[in-house]
């Protein structure tokens, strides 16, 4: 039996948080919500949808709307993103010792 490794390639294989908390505050900016400054990324991850839509004052039933922007404009990145530092060669040294590997990836 081949084994198998899957990754996501959000996060994984390139980083990609900073690229849509940038994306996130250019709609902040025209929409008039609170932007994400890096000192409170952390805090923010430790928090429910709702929580974060309060402290950024998205109204909640905006969020979808904002989540599909953010989608689309990040989807214009996608050809000019680096992969995360070494992971080409520890995906090489993973084949090479007979992993199959796949990528899971919600971007279109």
């Amino acid at each position: 039996m081949k084994k198998v490794i899957l990754f996501n390639f959000n996060g994984t294989i390139v980083n990609t948080k900073l690229l849509a908390i940038d994306i996130f505050n250019e709609i902040a900016k025209k929409q008039g919500y609170k932007k994400i400054s890096e000192e409170e990324v952390l805090h923010l991850s430790t928090l429910s949808i709702r929580d974060r839509c309060k402290m950024l004052n998205v109204p909640i039933y905006k969020m979808p709307l904002v989540g599909i922007a953010i989608k689309r404009r990040y989807q214009t990145f996608i050809p000019n993103l680096t992969p995360v530092l070494e992971i080409s060669e520890m995906l090489k040294e993973l084949k090479k010792q007979g992993y199959k590997l796949g990528f899971l990836t919600s971007n279109k």
